[in-house]
């Protein structure tokens, strides 16, 4: 059982418990003081009659000199002339009726105690993991490109006798500094409290910033299909699926990349295809990240491999 369910579970035995005991205690205590009215009552219309004075009495006492009580009474006192009637079930009517009115405004108060801790306690809870596991997403994805520079910059030095590679290696620290800063930026607003709830994000736009700032090869056709769509997530998680996705696609791809984005019943599909070349050697990381962060977004991800490589997401 999850703890907020748990710690929700106890609030509530823990509040119709304590509850109880008042209501044990509240509904003691007007039996007492209903009593001792009743009492004074009684005696009141007792020293009356008594006297030989006449005054109307409350609807739940009768006076007659008549033995044989009304419907519904009973005979509670007698003055040598006249029988004071008591209504049957005054008492325990006038209980009731105070604990149907107890009972309806505790269970109101239960049920708004519970929404409140449900609404502020559990979604702190909730908001608190979320940015564990953000944190530590963002500490893999910020690994994970940080291997893929190096991975690069090997290359470049293979290739430092031509004059082209002083260029991509200045064009490649660019973009790891871009990523290095956008981290920061992200850690900043989380130790903040941002960026932890959904937002309703423009997916072609923040396609479009992605593919501007991944590498992107120069002997790899990139073809895309993208179509206005919004999707409620969060962004940071939305902007580290696509980023992995497209790197990836860029990176393994022999000659051709396809990007598209669309509607299947409903719902956002973007879909993601390149031609694979013959030797990858990636570790796969990228497409743990991609799996550990569709979860978190409640996506759907799948992935095909043959000739070419596809990856579909359904958010």
């Amino acid at each position: 059982m999850r703890f907020e369910v748990r710690t929700l579970a106890f609030l509530t035995v823990a509040l119709v418990l304590g509850l109880s005991m008042i209501n044990f205690l509240s509904v003691a205590y007007l039996r007492a003081v209903l009593e001792d009215s009743l009492e004074r009552e009684v005696e009141r219309v007792y020293r009356l009659y008594v006297l030989g004075q006449k005054e109307a009495v409350p609807e739940h006492l009768r006076v007659s000199r008549s033995p044989v009580p009304p419907d519904g009474f009973r005979v509670i006192r007698y003055t040598g002339k006249h029988f004071i009637f008591l209504k049957e079930g005054y008492l325990e009517e006038r209980i009731k009726n105070f604990s149907v009115f107890l009972l309806m405004w505790e269970a109101l108060l239960v049920m708004v105690l519970v929404v409140l801790f449900q609404r502020v306690v559990v979604r702190y809870l909730r908001r608190e993991r979320d940015m564990r596991d953000l944190t530590s997403i963002l500490l893999l994805t910020l690994t994970h490109r940080i291997g893929n520079f190096l991975s690069v910059q090997r290359v470049n030095l293979e290739l430092l006798d031509r004059s082209p590679a002083l260029d991509r290696l200045k064009e490649s620290l660019r973009r790891l500094e871009r990523h290095y800063r956008r981290t920061l930026d992200i850690l900043e607003d989380l130790k903040e409290g941002q960026g932890t709830e959904p937002a309703k994000v423009d997916l072609k736009s923040a396609l479009e910033s992605v593919l501007r700032s991944v590498p992107v090869r120069e002997d790899v056709r990139v073809r895309t299909r993208l179509y206005r769509v919004h999707v409620q997530t969060n962004p940071i998680y939305l902007e580290i699926l696509l980023s992995s996705l497209i790197e990836n696609a860029f990176r393994y791809a022999r000659s051709r990349v396809y990007i598209k984005l669309c509607r299947d019943k409903g719902r956002p599909v973007l879909v993601v295809r390149n031609d694979v070349k013959a030797h990858t050697g990636g570790s796969g990381m990228g497409l743990q990240i991609v799996r550990f962060v569709s979860r978190k977004m409640g996506a759907e991800v799948r992935y095909r491999i043959k000739s070419h490589f596809t990856a579909v997401v359904r958010f």
